[in-house]
């Protein structure tokens, strides 16, 4: 047994592992009836995304730096370590070494791979639609992959050695201060290969200098280990919906929330609906899971309406008011069947009431902000106004429907009900 034989067997399982969990998941029914022909519509728009008069043409230059932007900050790294090596193999630097060396070597093909897809799907617009020609996008590819490698190295060892807060915080620095910088070799890199080439030289002398830094720094091996728990259970967690697999990360956690610190009351008219009401929306405002899936769902919304052409902009504005009730409503479900809120003996109206006022609140914020995006580029700033005034009504409308069709299960199963 050397230690490469054991990093190969170690890759072996970890694929077998995850070929199991996909196919539990993908039987030949659904491989069938929706991967393939899914494959076969992604295959069709891709095509179509080479014609001329496609919308890919439209795609800004500032959309192009954002997308790569981000796609820089989502790389990972694999070191192969198991929570066994901290009893057999902990003492033993060589094997040790050899396992992180080749999980990294390991970790930095799959970055070509994703660094190749990326680019897959950008040639249409750089090739087809821009003129930029094959060496240069491959030049600027490798750019891309040497800087996606920097950041990934540098997150991993940073994600070890700082607590949570300084972790954020100086990653947000790091964000910031790299976007202007990225902005400026984007513009250079797909125009001047030369320019591009020689930036090559410093970006793969810091992967040099992190990866000798990783491979030399200690105390990190319990971090290493529950990043690794994590990375081979995430496709496992996303089928089972967060049925809490994943392993628990130290997380900050503030003593105090940022907003409504000091549980002021959010409407004035104190009745029985606006309390029920109030009490459910709270919650969606501090804990920070809620208000990062708000976030998340309203930039994804506002992204959709940006980018589709201008028929299905419309479309997407109904959806996404479609998209924030039915998650506010899964919202006020999980409030609702809590015991604190099911035992008292509510009346219909008060519940209804209570519905209609936390479904406007909780979709209003969100909706409000693409209703004017969606007028905006429409029609400019008479859309904005119109977005200003349809978004609110719309929320109100859908607020006063919902209230009367929601069906509130769980009066129901109130113990006053069954007494």
């Amino acid at each position: 047994m050397t230690p490469f034989s054991l990093f190969k067997s170690r890759l072996f399982e970890e694929w077998r592992f995850q070929y199991r969990v996909w196919r539990s998941a993908l039987d030949w029914t659904v491989v069938l009836y929706l991967v393939v022909p899914a494959l076969v519509f992604l295959w069709v728009q891709y095509r179509s995304w080479w014609e001329v008069d496609s919308w890919m043409g439209h795609v800004p230059s500032w959309g192009v730096m954002l997308v790569s932007y981000l796609f820089l900050w989502t790389g990972k790294v694999r070191l192969g370590l198991r929570e066994g090596d901290l009893l057999f193999l902990r003492q033993q630097r060589e094997w040790i070494r050899t396992l992180m060396g080749s999980g990294l070597v390991y970790s930095f093909l799959f970055h070509v791979m994703a660094t190749g897809g990326f680019l897959l799907l950008s040639g249409p617009l750089l090739i087809g639609h821009w003129g930029v020609s094959l060496r240069e996008v491959g030049v600027w590819g490798v750019f891309l992959l040497l800087v996606r490698w920097d950041l990934s190295l540098h997150r991993c060892m940073w994600a070890s050695v700082a607590p949570t807060w300084k972790r954020w915080l100086g990653q947000a620095l790091l964000g910031v201060g790299l976007l202007p910088v990225w902005v400026v070799s984007v513009r250079w890199g797909l125009s001047s290969p030369e320019v591009t080439a020689i930036g090559w030289i410093p970006a793969a002398a810091a992967a040099w200098f992190l990866l000798r830094r990783r491979l030399a720094v200690e105390g990190l091996f319990l971090d290493d280990v529950a990043r690794e728990r994590e990375y081979r259970l995430r496709f496992a967690a996303l089928l089972l919906q967060g049925g809490g697999v994943l392993p628990e990360r130290k997380a900050f956690r503030l003593r105090r929330p940022w907003l409504l610190r000091q549980s002021q009351p959010l409407f004035r008219q104190r009745t029985s609906a606006g309390i029920l009401a109030e009490s459910a929306l709270k919650p969606l405002v501090r804990l920070w899971r809620h208000l990062r899936n708000y976030m998340q769902i309203t930039g994804l919304l506002l992204a959709g309406v940006t980018l589709v052409p201008g028929p299905m902009k419309r479309v997407v504005w109904l959806i996404a008011w479609l998209l924030l009730y039915s998650w506010g409503r899964s919202c006020w479900r999980e409030f609702t069947s809590s015991t604190g809120v099911s035992m008292f003996p509510w009346e219909k109206e008060t519940v209804r009431e209570a519905f209609r006022i936390y479904t406007f609140w909780v979709t209003l914020p969100g909706f409000f902000l693409i209703s004017l995006g969606t007028g905006w580029i429409l029609w400019g700033w008479a859309g904005l106004v119109a977005g200003a005034v349809a978004g609110p009504l719309l929320c109100r409308a859908g607020a006063v429907i919902g209230g009367q069709l929601e069906p509130h299960r769980f009066l129901g199963e109130n113990r006053w009900e069954r007494e």
